[in-house]
């Protein structure tokens, strides 16, 4: 997951939003615990309900993220960071630091070539044991 980190809680987990396109809303935040555990997380109903939450405003991304202009709102902040109907663009981004979190197992790079490497091993282990 690409995500950008934009709070702290009082217990020392970090919090991020996730900034990857076509995201399902049930995954829109992810929470790292202090020991490292990761929890995807939908974002706007667990911030909302985040009792010791530290909003970072380090940059403008976050700044943008947890200060809706509601007086200039033609729903296009809504659209961005709660729809997801408008990607975010490098634009957006800017110079914002963007992690990429690995949820979950990670992912054999090619399983399929380490079959073919242990099967190539037990044919030759076959071959030398029929020499002896």
């Amino acid at each position: 997951m690409n995500c950008i980190l934009v709070g702290r809680t009082g217990n020392g987990d970090s919090v991020y939003f996730v900034v990857d396109e076509n995201t399902p809303k049930e995954n829109t935040g992810l929470v790292v615990s202090k020991t490292g555990k990761k929890f995807p997380v939908p974002f706007w109903s667990w911030v909302s309900s985040a009792r010791d939450l530290e909003q970072l405003q380090e940059n403008e991304f976050q700044q943008t993220l947890w200060n809706q202009d509601e007086s200039n709102d033609d729903g296009t902040w809504v659209d961005v960071f709660v729809n997801r109907k408008i990607p975010f663009s490098q634009e957006m981004l800017g110079d914002t630091p963007i992690q990429t979190i690995q949820v979950g197992p990670a992912k054999a790079k090619n399983p399929s070539g380490a079959m073919e490497m242990q099967t190539k091993v037990a044919i030759l282990m076959m071959q030398m044991n029929e020499r002896q």
